[in-house]
């Protein structure tokens, strides 16, 4: 055989070995490999009998050879024809596997053009809203976080019998002894639920607390970790809404950086802290609660290796206490089209985000004469509840969950009608607060 026929038949057999999956290809793979093999016979002068016979009932070739005579009697001419014939069925074995390569090269085309992941969601039972692990819509979700487990880790009972039976009966405790029972402008149970668990779940070595207004989640920032770092910022040096003086938290651990004092967190000297090692950006939790330009102060921080992020008033769109409030949110972001670019590089760079859920539906202030606040911040009984997660209490169709209800407003001195103006605004006021865990930044690129 020339080299070109030997080269040949090399490649066949390497070719044949990526179709033995395939019912066609397996047929095609048996008959050329019995070429193959004939083609062998030829050149090393042996053709045993029933290589013939097999040969001729897969119909590769019909060699009329006669069966009893020794190979090496045959003559040159009968040798030329059966290389011949094994040759030719080679060469058509060879374009089969091609064809057979063409089509499921095109299959694999196809398949990649035309196949869409699937798009994560969650849902909940007897409840209307569905969050999408995608931007893009009025309700969003990604990864996997202590927000998305509120009930569980609220309600779950100690550990030890020294423990209280459930993590909320500690913060129910905490949160009666909060310096100011109204808070008229700042957190209430359900954004105080929120910061309280962040702190216990990342137990950060430090809590930047950016907005500190009378010092209320101050208070619950010190109650969930005695051990952590907090720097207080505030420009100004007394709260306004007439909520009179500030609380201050007694701990050397705190830094009060309030009125004369006042330091904004971009301008905090973090490459400094870094460097020294005063601070640990994978450590540290960053609270936003100061009505300016939330994404600018998402994506500054992440510069600098901040990972864990809280952003108390996450309006939903063309809502606001300020004109930054109105287009600057994480909830704003990632449903609105005009900031598709910053949203996808948002979703991308976070590991996680959640929305934490409201202590019990809006259902629950039916009996409440006044209507939603046009700025936002506030749930009614008419909301659709479309774009918020489902409660961690379901008092209007659990048994179990009404009785902690009455309990919880039992203990509060509220009416569980939330008819009054005071019951209302402690359950109602919900800002769709947020917390996103940022990837980390190599080292290389923080500044």
């Amino acid at each position: 055989l020339s080299s070109i026929e030997k080269a040949s038949s090399s490649n066949m057999v390497k070719r044949l070995k990526h179709h033995h999956h395939s019912t066609e290809g397996r047929h095609f793979a048996l008959r050329c490999t019995l070429g193959l093999v004939a083609l062998g016979a030829v050149i090393w002068g042996s053709w045993p009998t029933e290589l013939i016979e097999i040969v001729n009932n897969t119909g590769t070739t019909s060699f009329a050879l006669n069966q009893q005579e020794d190979s090496n009697s045959h003559s040159e001419s009968s040798l030329r024809k059966v290389k011949e014939t094994v040759v030719r069925e080679t060469c058509n074995c060879e374009a089969k596997c091609s064809e057979i390569e063409s089509q499921k090269s095109a299959t694999r085309i196809t398949a990649a053009e035309t196949t869409t992941p699937a798009v994560k969601t969650q849902e909940w039972d007897d409840w209307p809203a569905t969050a999408y692990e995608e931007v893009g819509h009025q309700l969003m979700t990604k990864g996997d976080s202590f927000f998305h487990h509120a009930r569980e880790l609220y309600l779950q009972p100690g550990k030890t019998d020294s423990e209280k039976p459930t993590l909320f009966d500690e913060f129910l405790e905490v949160y009666k002894a909060r310096p100011d029972p109204v808070n008229l402008c700042g957190i209430r149970i359900n954004h105080a639920m929120a910061l309280f668990l962040a702190v216990k779940m990342i137990q950060p070595t430090l809590v930047v607390e950016s907005g500190v207004n009378q010092g209320v989640s101050t208070y619950f920032i010190r109650a969930a970790s005695s051990t952590t770092k907090i720097f207080a910022i505030d420009p100004l040096e007394k709260p306004i809404c007439n909520q009179g003086e500030r609380w201050i938290d007694s701990s050397e651990l705190t830094t009060n950086l309030t009125g004369p004092k006042f330091v904004d967190l971009l301008a905090l000297d973090w490459k400094g802290m870094i460097d020294r090692g005063e601070v640990d950006p994978d450590k540290t939790l960053l609270f936003i609660d100061d009505h300016l330009h939330a994404f600018q102060r998402i994506a500054s921080v992440l510069r600098h290796g901040v990972r864990h992020i809280i952003v108390e008033d996450n309006y939903k769109d063309k809502e606001g206490a300020t004109d930054m409030d109105k287009k600057s949110t994480p909830k704003q972001y990632f449903e609105a089209q005009r900031y598709r670019t910053e949203a996808d590089w948002l979703f991308r760079n976070m590991k996680s985000y959640a929305e934490f859920p409201p202590l019990v539906p809006p259902i629950m202030a039916q009996a409440y004469p006044g209507e939603r606040k046009r700025a936002g911040g506030f749930m009614v009984a008419a909301d659709h509840n479309k774009d918020i997660v489902h409660p961690i209490l379901r008092p209007d169709t659990n048994a179990e969950d009404l009785k902690l209800y009455n309990r919880i407003v039992t203990e509060l001195g509220l009416n569980p009608s939330l008819e009054d103006k005071d019951s209302y605004m402690q359950f109602m006021n919900y800002n769709q607060i947020c917390y996103l865990e940022l990837l980390p930044v190599p080292r290389m690129l923080l500044e």
